[in-house]
């Protein structure tokens, strides 16, 4: 993300790939951990969708970003209509 850079870890929890930010760097700078961004992010199967779910915040500004949703293949899309 430009001058930021993030370490993510990767953890499989209840089938679903969970991603946590571990440490981060600002011009190759070691960021504070309370400076860091937080939240819960996963993706999992479920009906054979591609799911996800995302909340980003940060202690000093709130919530960044959250959306969740789904994604299908298009043949899947296609035999339903």
């Amino acid at each position: 993300f430009g001058p930021l850079r993030f370490h993510i870890a990767l953890n499989v929890v209840d089938s679903a790939l969970h991603w946590t930010v571990r440490s981060g760097s600002l011009w190759g700078l070691p960021l504070p951990t309370m400076l860091l961004a937080s939240g819960d992010s996963r993706e999992y199967e479920s009906d054979g969708r591609f799911h996800f779910d995302v909340d980003i915040g940060h202690p000093l500004v709130g919530r960044i970003v959250s959306y969740r949703g789904w994604l299908a293949p298009a043949d899947t899309l296609l035999a339903a209509r």
